[in-house]
């Protein structure tokens, strides 16, 4: 007999045009967008696995950038004994759909800074990625190494074209970061260079065009700090345990002054968060789990906001995986490979540009339920009024999840077992 199962359904599927007009304040996780759907097969990639496989691309320390060329969000990790990967994951924001931009490296070169293909040994990348808008490369230094002994130490400057798909090892001239784990640095669109705070010692400026390290001041310690830059008062911020400094960006040689915050003691005291500047409220916005702070920079005063359905904190940090979306005035967070991408509204309304209605949405217009194979790949999408049912006698033997989709997020997982 078939294999029938039988669900109320609890509303309409999302569209793109729901992150549009979320209201102030509020988070949305949109279905179907777990980055495991797109990660690499241990039986394609055998060496590749170590211990935790594809999700310490994210759990391991690691960050991200936001391409803002391409309004998407570029993440890159791994490393240590975790994942021996080195491959570049994208979450298009338009879409709402995740690629898995480059493949890995089959064979690492293990504790070593380059692989015999020319690309960068995987790592835990922290702070030290941004995205250089002007000449349109993803930069990367600094980290952990793909390393079953564990280190640190990388201290290669890369870069890499997306449009080529190509990395390069820059061996830039001048004096740079010896560099450290927990770096951390952000990138200014008018000086047209990357601020860099090595976590063992040092804070140093990359010049792209130039190719060029400068050393601004050798004796920061700034481990495990974020850094951001608000565009609109020339400050560099760097944030974290306790302390935020400003450094003005409009002088060659920026030297830092330590600000005395109110209202944001609990949120500062920590380590790894995301920050952006959010161009709408002319605020400093960061997160790391629980509530969202803002920094007035003008005021020096932070302020708390309180939101149902949040995202769980990653108790390795939040890094670049946070970053503000001017199209959809929205920041996007991503957690871990197997949740669902999540969007947090501060001020209500539009950002600067039209939003997109991606494919994916437009697939599964109408659904209520989506049953997935544990890897994320999708099955079956179950589209009907007051009821819907799935027929699961073709359905491989196997656990399946069952995701309920209401308000343009997951309402409820549920996990089945399909016995022959």
């Amino acid at each position: 007999m078939p294999f029938i199962l039988l669900f109320a359904c609890l509303s309409m599927a999302y569209t793109g045009a729901d992150l549009i007009n979320r209201p102030a304040n509020s988070w949305v996780a949109f279905p179907l967008t777990q980055m495991q759907r797109v990660v690499p097969s241990a039986s394609d990639y055998p060496n590749i696995y170590a211990v935790e496989g594809p999700s310490c691309v994210i759990d391991c320390w690691c960050g991200g950038v936001f391409d803002s060329k391409r309004n998407r969000l570029v993440v890159w990790g791994g490393g240590h004994n975790g994942y021996f990967g080195n491959e570049i994951y994208v979450f298009d924001i338009d879409s709402l759909k995740w690629t898995r931009f480059t493949e890995p490296s089959a064979n690492p070169n293990l504790c070593g800074q380059t692989n015999s293909d020319g690309t960068p040994n995987g790592r835990h990348t922290y702070g030290g990625l941004a995205y250089i808008s002007h000449a349109d490369r993803f930069f990367g230094c600094g980290g952990a190494p793909a390393c079953p002994g564990g280190g640190c130490g990388m201290n290669i400057t890369w870069t890499f074209d997306f449009t080529s798909k190509r990395w390069t090892n820059r061996s830039p001239s001048g004096t740079g970061p010896g560099t450290w784990c927990e770096d951390n640095c952000a990138y200014d669109s008018v000086t047209k260079k990357v601020y860099y705070f090595d976590g063992r010692l040092g804070f140093y400026s990359y010049d792209y065009d130039a190719n060029r390290w400068t050393e601004l001041n050798s004796s920061i310690t700034r481990y495990n700090y974020a850094s951001v830059v608000d565009p609109k008062r020339r400050l560099l911020l760097n944030i974290g345990h306790g302390e935020v400094w400003a450094y003005d960006l409009n002088s060659a040689t920026p030297a830092g002054v330590l600000w005395n915050t109110t209202g944001g003691s609990m949120f500062i005291a920590k380590g790894a968060m995301g920050l952006a500047y959010d161009s709408k409220s002319d605020r400093i916005v960061g997160w790391h789990g629980g509530d969202v702070y803002t920094l007035n920079c003008d005021t020096k005063a932070w302020t708390a906001y309180t939101a149902a359905n949040a995202p769980a904190p990653n108790a390795n940090g939040t890094y670049g995986r946070w970053q503000y979306v001017p199209r959809y005035n929205a920041f996007i967070c991503v957690n871990r490979i197997g949740d669902n991408v999540y969007f947090y509204k501060l001020t209500a309304g539009n950002g600067s540009a039209v939003e997109k209605k991606g494919p994916e949405a437009a697939d599964v217009e109408g659904a209520c339920i989506v049953v997935t194979d544990v890897r994320g790949k999708v099955v079956a999408r179950l589209k009907g009024g007051k009821k819907v049912s799935w027929n699961g006698r073709s359905a491989a033997q196997g656990v399946y999840v069952l995701q309920w989709i209401g308000d343009g997020r997951v309402l409820a997982n549920k996990k089945i077992v399909v016995i022959r």
